[in-house]
């Protein structure tokens, strides 16, 4: 079986998929393997799935590593053989939350899935609207950007995450031209400190999206 790296940090699209993928290669839920889904895997439990890897599987199996992106580079150096010689009924699902924190030798001995937010007029707002985002907020120190932005009550953590991508973007453009680069980039350096901190520490989305203005 393939190797899979998923892109997701939305579990409840990530179970969709996994279950449209175990219809497809027909496997049964009893050989499908989840590791973990609470917290990262320690060397000690991944110990325990390279052990468990060297039994004889007679049907499709699959093994399902979550949080990938969070476990240290021992472990996945470690796992680069397991990748490559595993036995043909046995196939690895990565699950990582950010792609940029997986090794390079990992990510080319799988295939590659990124499982995106439909699209919402909520999460596309243009560079026009950025701009004048951006400029209230500077104009009105201490005015909260949760309060400009409504996250509302359903996915909220990646409408944040989705927010801070745009601007990012829209950041690193601006740069060269705004009058004020000096306050722009601290914004910039605390938007990816917590796109980061919300994507790994689940730091509360709304609470995230004021301290990038603030600091």
């Amino acid at each position: 079986m393939q190797n899979l790296l998923v892109i997701s940090s939305d579990l409840n699209r990530f179970e969709q998929f996994l279950s449209d993928y175990a219809k497809k290669q027909r496997l049964k839920p009893a050989n499908i393997y989840q590791f973990g889904l609470d917290q990262p895997l320690s060397v000690e439990e991944f110990r325990q799935i390279l052990k468990l890897e060297e039994r004889h599987f007679v049907n499709p199996t699959l093994f399902v590593l979550h949080r990938f992106h969070q476990t240290s580079g021992i472990i996945q150096n470690t796992f680069l053989k397991t990748l490559e010689e595993h036995q043909t009924n046995l196939g690895f699902m990565l699950v990582a939350g950010n792609q940029g924190l997986i090794l390079p030798t990992i990510k080319s001995r799988c295939d590659i899935v990124t499982l995106r937010l439909p699209e919402t007029k909520p999460l596309t707002p243009d560079y026009q609207q950025m701009e004048q985002t951006v400029s209230q907020l500077r104009g009105q120190p201490g005015c909260l950007l949760s309060s400009l932005i409504k996250l509302g009550l359903k996915d909220k953590k990646e409408k944040a995450l989705v927010w801070l991508d745009l601007f990012l973007k829209y950041g690193y453009f601006q740069l060269a031209s705004t009058s004020d680069p000096i306050w722009l980039g601290r914004c910039l350096k605390q938007a990816l400190i917590n796109h980061n901190l919300i994507e790994i520490n689940n730091l509360e989305p709304e609470l995230a999206l004021d301290q990038v203005f603030l600091s």
